[in-house]
């Protein structure tokens, strides 16, 4: 079914029990995108008949990366693309998400001023509870210390103080 979707130069396998594989060469992460909501609305609209009586219908989450934007060698671009179907899963199913990167997703890859402004004794257990939130999800790893960067940054930016308040 698969084939009815793609070029006779793109390449579809099974990977793995519910998930497949398919290979667009010369193809941008716009023209990728494309193929992908295309494949997820024709699937979607398919109707199984189970019994030759049961309607039923499947939903299509894919994730997505591009060569040589994402990765350069094909076992990297797979394990760029998963972070992507994970993201499609967790927001809702049935949909189409491109792999994005986050970062190194820990406090270590913060600059150290930021560090040291997240090392202040008042903020232990809102880290504590930012840990907690972004281990729930493998998209989300990191967020919390991101979105605490860029509010850092963003106070510095306009000269505000530990005196003003919070």
């Amino acid at each position: 079914m698969l084939l009815e979707y793609i070029r006779n130069t793109d390449f579809t396998a099974r990977y793995g029990g519910e998930e497949f594989v398919i290979i667009l060469p010369e193809t941008t992460s716009d023209q990728a995108y494309v193929v992908a909501e295309k494949v997820r609305n024709n699937m979607n609209a398919y109707e199984f008949t189970f019994d030759k009586k049961e309607l039923a219908y499947i939903t299509v989450s894919i994730g997505y990366a591009t060569f040589p934007d994402d990765a350069d060698e094909p076992k990297a671009l797979i394990r760029k693309a998963d972070p992507g179907l994970y993201m499609a899963k967790e927001n809702g199913r049935n949909r189409v998400s491109k792999y994005y990167y986050r970062g190194e997703g820990t406090e270590g890859a913060l600059p150290d001023g930021i560090k040291t402004s997240l090392s202040d004794p008042y903020l232990t257990s809102i880290k504590e509870l930012a840990k907690a939130i972004d281990s729930k999800s493998f998209y989300m790893r990191g967020h919390s210390f991101e979105v605490a960067a860029l509010s850092i940054t963003v106070g510095r930016e306009f000269e505000l103080d530990d005196t003003q308040p919070r």
